[in-house]
C-alpha cells in the first residue's frame, strides 16, 4: 500500500550476470561477452573476432585493444604461453597467429609496453589525491578493477583473469569453426528473475549511501568554518533530512520508476496497480513477469513463436487474436494453477 493505492512490484527478467555468453554481434562477428556485477560496480567485457584477429572491447577504452596486448599487460609476455593457454590443437594455433603478428607489428613485446599502449587509450583518467597516475598505473588499475570485474585481483596478481580471458578466446575460436556452440540468449538457463526483495534492496542501498554522502557533505561544510558561533550538533543535522530514504522509496513505488544511480540503472514500469477484481486476477498480477527485451520484440513485429522459447514451458502466453486481427500484449506469467502431469513408478 503506497499513498492509498495497492501496488505490486513485477518480476524482472534479466540476463544472468558473471556468465560468459558466446553470440553473434550486430556486425556478424563472433563475440564472447560477460556482464560483471559486484557490490562496487558493473561492467561489460567483450572479446570478439574481427578480420581474423581477436580484440577486447570495454566502455572505458576509446578503441578496441588486441587481446594479445591485454594478455601481455597482465604479465604473460611469452607468445608460446598465450597460445598454450588457449589450446594446444593446431586449429587454435592457426587462429591465434594473426593476433600474435599484430602485436609484434605494433612493437609490443613486454608488459611495460603493453601497459603504456592501453594507458593511452583510456577515455577518462582517474585522479588520485597523490596526483595524476602514470599511463601504466592507470592501465593496471583498469585491468584489475574494470575488465572482468567479478574476478578479484589481489596485489595485481592477474593469473585468474588470464585464465578467464583464455577461456573466452577459446570459446570464440570454437564457435567460429562450429556454429552450434553459440549460446542461445533466449535459453532460460542464461537468465535470472529479480524479485521484489532484490529490487527493494538495490533501491534502499542506493538511497542509504546517498543519505550518508549528503550527511558527510553537510558535516564537512559546518566543520570547515573557521569561526563557529555555536557548538556542533550532529543530532540536529540528522533530524533535518531524516525522510530522504522514505521519500525515495515512496516515489519509486508510486511512480514505478526505479533509479539506482550507483549502477546507472534506470527502469520504468516496475510497479503496477494491483487488481482486486477477483482472487485469480490479484494472483495473476503478483506472478506477472516483465520481459526485459519485450519492447524490442514488439517494435520489430516478430512472431509469437520466435518470442516464446522452448524453455518457457512454465509460462502462459496469450496467443489468440482479437476481432480486429491484432495480437494482445505479451505478458508472460507463472501459471501457478496449471496442473502438472507426473510419472509415478508403479510396483
Amino acid at each position: 500500500m503506497c499513498r492509498g493505492v495497492e501496488k505490486v512490484i513485477l518480476i524482472q527478467e534479466q540476463l544472468q550476470k558473471n556468465r560468459v555468453i558466446v553470440e553473434l554481434d550486430r556486425k556478424g562477428f563472433v563475440s564472447a561477452n560477460v556482464t560483471s556485477s559486484t557490490h562496487e560496480r558493473k561492467s561489460k567485457t567483450v572479446v570478439f573476432l574481427k578480420n581474423g584477429k581477436i580484440y577486447l572491447k570495454q566502455n572505458t577504452l576509446s578503441e578496441d585493444v588486441p587481446i594479445v596486448i591485454v594478455m601481455k599487460a597482465m604479465g604473460v609476455e611469452s607468445d608460446q604461453e598465450i597460445v598454450q593457454l588457449v589450446g594446444s590443437e593446431q586449429s587454435y594455433n592457426d587462429a591465434m597467429a594473426p593476433s600474435l603478428e599484430e602485436a609484434a607489428s605494433l612493437g609490443i613485446f613486454t608488459e611495460t609496453q603493453a601497459l603504456e599502449y592501453i594507458g593511452t587509450r583510456i577515455k577518462v583518467a582517474k585522479r588520485s589525491w597523490l596526483g595524476r597516475k602514470s599511463k601504466a598505473d592507470e592501465a593496471r588499475d583498469l585491468l584489475s578493477g574494470t575488465v572482468i570485474a567479478h574476478i578479484p585481483v589481489v596485489s595485481y596478481y592477474f593469473r585468474p583473469k588470464v585464465i578467464s580471458l583464455s577461456v573466452m578466446m577459446r570459446r570464440v575460436i570454437t564457435a567460429l569453426h562450429d556454429p552450434s556452440t553459440i549460446d542461445d540468449r533466449d535459453y532460460y538457463g542464461n537468465k535470472r528473475l529479480e524479485l521484489a526483495g532484490q529490487m527493494l534492496s538495490f533501491l534502499f542501498e542506493d538511497l542509504f549511501k546517498r543519505y550518508c554522502a549528503e550527511m558527510k557533505r553537510n558535516i564537512d561544510h559546518v566543520l570547515s568554518k573557521p569561526n563557529r558561533v555555536t557548538q556542533f550538533d550532529a543530532v540536529r543535522l540528522l533530524q533535518l533530512r531524516q525522510d530522504t530514504i522514505t521519500n525515495g522509496l515512496v516515489h519509486a513505488i508510486s511512480s514505478g520508476n526505479w533509479s539506482v544511480k550507483r549502477f546507472k540503472m534506470e527502469r520504468a514500469g516496475v510497479t503496477q496497480v494491483l487488481s482486486r477484481f477477483s482472487y485469480i486476477s490479484a494472483l495473476g498480477m503478483m506472478t506477472r513477469i516483465k520481459y526485459a527485451l519485450l519492447s524490442s520484440f514488439l517494435k520489430r513485429k516478430e512472431k509469437l513463436t520466435e518470442f516464446s522459447h522452448a524453455q518457457k514451458y512454465l509460462f502462459q502466453l496469450p496467443v489468440r487474436e482479437n476481432q480486429k486481427g491484432q495480437r494482445p500484449p505479451l505478458s508472460p506469467a507463472f501459471p501457478v494453477w496449471h496442473p502438472l502431469s507426473l510419472r509415478h513408478a508403479r510396483g
